[in-house]
C-alpha cells in the first residue's frame, strides 16, 4: 500500500492507534504524546495501548492554523 492509500485508509477511521496518529498527524511519537497530556488531542489507554481520536487531531490543526493567521495579521484580533 503507498503512502498516499495508507493515508486515505487512516482519514476514514474514527479511532486510531498510536502508530497511526503519528502518520495522520505527522508528528513525532514525543510530539503527539505531549499534545495528548496537554489535553488538545483526545486519547485513551484501551488493552494497554493508546487509541487516538482522529477527529481531535483534526480540530487541533483547524485551532492552529486559525493562531497562526491571527499572528501573521491575516485576521484581525477584534474579529475572535
Amino acid at each position: 500500500m503507498s503512502k498516499i492509500e495508507e493515508f486515505e485508509v487512516l482519514g476514514r477511521m474514527k479511532w486510531l492507534k498510536l502508530s497511526e496518529a503519528m502518520i495522520y498527524a505527522r508528528m513525532s511519537r514525543n510530539t503527539l504524546k505531549r499534545d495528548i497530556y496537554a489535553g488538545d488531542i483526545n486519547a485513551g489507554k484501551r488493552g494497554g495501548s493508546w487509541i487516538v481520536d482522529r477527529e481531535s487531531i483534526d480540530q487541533f490543526y483547524k485551532v492552529e492554523i486559525h493562531k497562526l493567521r491571527v499572528e501573521i495579521g491575516l485576521i484581525d484580533k477584534k474579529y475572535l
